[in-house]
């Protein structure tokens, strides 16, 4: 299916669920599910001079010395406590994040397959894949290891593969009996001759990517759901559809089996 399909059938069956499926997506994130996806970001080059600017002329060593970080912490007591209690909770956040952010993200998965599927998808489809807590755990740190050393080798193939990664969690939700390292095999299998499409289909997101931009963000709520549909539904697509017939989609899952 092209791009504008994928996107138009989302679009469809999320009519009436924008609320649930923001809610789903926004909580995911902050539990640490791993969404797909380009990311964008914007760079500013800050030169010397405008941090001079920024400080009046004055001598942008004088505002990180010794005596003036004990001036500030004298003039503020409570900055250091609060600063350890932030970095103690961010710390906890990210740990608890990726403990579970694997069986949130298979939940997720679930999120969009029956929200695609069924039109019944409910919040609590997030926290339904708990049963497969371990799978999910480890199939989450292999990627990210496999993705990482792809990465340290060149970053063009670090892009490829993961691509080629990229229905593993897709493929977990279908298949909760297959091991970590089958659900990646699965999902190189499956990706093959595949990975510009799904290229070609986040980049379709262009527009509304920078839009989310300049509304600081509160764009992304609704454009994340947008995007992970269009995205389970590229999945449906290549496994289930006409572009790979659920023969040879049984074919793939078997072999790695």
């Amino acid at each position: 299916m092209k791009a504008s399909e994928l996107r138009a059938k989302s679009r469809e069956k999320l009519s009436g669920k924008w609320g649930v499926a923001v809610a789903t997506t926004f909580v995911a994130g902050l539990l640490g599910a791993t969404n797909s996806g380009p990311n964008f970001s914007l760079n500013f080059d800050i030169s010397d001079k405008d941090i001079e600017k920024y400080f009046n002329g004055q001598d942008v060593n004088a505002y990180f010395s010794m005596e003036s970080f004990h001036e500030l912490n004298s003039s503020l007591p409570w900055l250091l406590p609060l600063g350890a209690i932030l970095i103690t909770v961010l710390s906890i956040w990210g740990i608890v994040g990726m403990i579970i952010g694997g069986a949130i993200k298979v939940g997720e998965v679930t999120f969009f397959k029956n929200l695609m599927t069924t039109g019944e998808a409910k919040f609590n489809d997030l926290f339904s894949k708990f049963d497969i807590f371990g799978k999910a755990l480890v199939t989450k740190i292999l990627l990210a290891v496999f993705i990482s050393l792809w990465f340290l080798l060149l970053f063009i193939p670090g892009i490829i593969m993961s691509y080629a990664y990229s229905m593993t969690f897709y493929i977990l939700e279908e298949h909760p009996e297959m091991s970590p390292i089958d659900a990646i095999k699965a999902s190189r299998e499956l990706m093959k001759g595949h990975k510009w499409e799904l290229f070609c289909l986040q980049f379709s997101f262009i527009g509304w990517i920078i839009l989310s931009v300049f509304t600081l963000g509160i764009g992304s709520l609704f454009l994340s759901p947008y995007m992970l549909a269009s995205e389970y539904a590229f999945y449906d697509s290549i496994a289930h559809g006409t572009v790979n017939s659920e023969e040879n989609y049984g074919t793939i899952v078997e072999t790695v089996e």
